[in-house]
């Protein structure tokens, strides 16, 4: 299979293309008329190639303005930007290429639309620490600007925070990328020295790893609640995302998928270990958590599921399911015995077995079209019996000091309710009870 992406200026166009081979994807130019060759196509008008495929380099968007192509590039995780000009006839000068890099420790970059006559590229910017803003780069002269910041509140002041990237060592010895955001100072404290010198801190571990989806790291206004009470937030960038290469999103989907969930708990154990946090507590949250806390419930103090995909294995197997038969191709297809096999070794509710587990608020929407409701809480009869997931970690939970919480909304979907409000108030629900089971009320 070949996937082909592009843009097109008033001569060539601009095509990013994807296959077994270029797996990063190599960038093309092909004049509007392919049979014109004093543009800059190959022979017989084929397309030439501005940027090579680069096992090192994942080549994610492109745009094409009069006078230059703005390519948006990953590379070891962290994004930048490949500014290329064009000669007068429109073929691209790839060797008079600018790089646009960012020195933060955790960001996200995205284009955003610009006018095709000027040289100015506008892209959002985001990271840890700092509110989205609106960059405008000129790319004849190479100066930049912001144009408009997220405004968050009179009381923000971002040198109060600190952003840092680790890494951890994976069971296969993959190294997987951690990004970090703590508080460093109170504002009656001197400027922020090392903060990691204090007491550990507990924390929030982030993970998704599926779909070739990049795990954001734009501001978040509502993380700052978290932050100013101490607890720190940690991102794993682990395998079956979008975070580093298309490899690191083979290695982490089908019957590598296990990969993701080890990833996980590599990541908590760095965190504990060796990292400055310390191991006070740690709360699991997102796609993975299921399948880590089955494996390694020790880790955790809670685990935070919201709308969490736990019957992998009854799902895959519902061909009747609206999405069942295109997952197929991020999971497998359970009919098949070796992928029945490899799936039911970590579908979380497959897994639960008699052990102490950490504290668990699992949530469901009713009318969510990609989780069905009946995953965390899968009635298992006509009488209403407990919810399956939950039901099965109560039943098996040797703890006497964690609890086990469903919550199911009943006129939500997939992303919970979309009101300013309602999603404050989940915001607020999710947050309370991090803090209670922390012992931070």
């Amino acid at each position: 299979n070949v996937e082909v992406y592009g843009d097109h200026s008033a001569s060539h166009f601009f095509l990013l293309r994807r296959s077994a081979e270029l797996w990063n994807s190599e960038l093309l130019a092909l004049p509007v008329s392919s049979s014109d060759h004093t543009h800059g196509a190959g022979e017989h008008g084929q397309p030439s190639v501005v940027l090579p495929h680069d096992p090192n380099v994942k080549l994610q968007s492109v745009t094409a303005f009069k006078r230059h192509v703005a390519v948006f590039e990953r590379v070891k995780g962290l994004q930048r930007i490949r500014c290329i000009p064009l000669r007068s006839n429109g073929s691209p000068a790839s060797e008079d290429a600018k790089l646009v890099e960012f020195n933060e420790a955790a960001f996200e970059i995205s284009p955003l639309r610009s006018q095709f006559e000027s040289p100015l590229l506008r892209f959002s910017f985001s990271s840890l620490v700092t509110p989205t803003t609106v960059m405008e780069r000129d790319m004849d002269t190479d100066r930049q600007a912001a144009r408009k910041v997220d405004w968050v509140g009179p009381s923000f002041d971002p040198s109060l925070y600190s952003s840092r990237r680790l890494f951890a060592t994976a069971a296969d010895g993959t190294q997987v990328p951690i990004s970090l955001v703590h508080r460093t100072a109170t504002p009656s404290d001197p400027p922020p020295a090392a903060a990691s010198n204090g007491p550990p801190w507990p924390m929030l571990l982030y993970a998704y790893g599926a779909y070739e989806v990049p795990t954001r790291l734009s501001f978040s206004s509502d993380r700052l609640s978290l932050l100013d009470r101490g607890v720190a937030v940690a991102i794993a960038h682990v395998r079956g995302g979008g975070d580093w290469d298309y490899q690191w999103y083979l290695d982490g989907k089908l019957l590598r998928k296990r990969n993701t969930v080890s990833d996980v708990i590599a990541c908590a154990e760095h965190l504990i270990k060796e990292g400055p946090l310390g191991p006070r507590g740690q709360v699991s949250r997102r796609h993975t958590r299921g399948a880590a806390v089955n494996e390694r419930p020790d880790l955790f103090r809670s685990a935070v599921a919201g709308v969490p995909f736990v019957d992998v294995l009854s799902t895959m197997l519902d061909a009747s399911l609206h999405l069942t038969i295109t997952e197929w191709e991020e999971w497998g297809n359970p009919k098949e015995e070796q992928y029945y096999r490899y799936i039911k070794s970590y579908s979380p509710v497959d897994n639960v077995k008699r052990q102490a587990y950490p504290n668990v608020l699992a949530t469901a929407s009713l009318h969510d079209q990609r989780v069905n409701y009946w995953e965390p809480a899968k009635p298992e009869s006509e009488l209403l019996e407990p919810a399956k997931w939950v039901a099965r970690l109560r039943d098996a939970n040797s703890s006497e000091d964690s609890v086990v919480l469903l919550r199911c909304e009943m006129d939500a979907g997939h992303f919970s309710k979309t009101g300013r409000f309602d999603r404050l108030a989940d915001v607020a629900l999710r947050y309370a009870f991090i803090l209670y089971t922390l012992g931070m009320q």
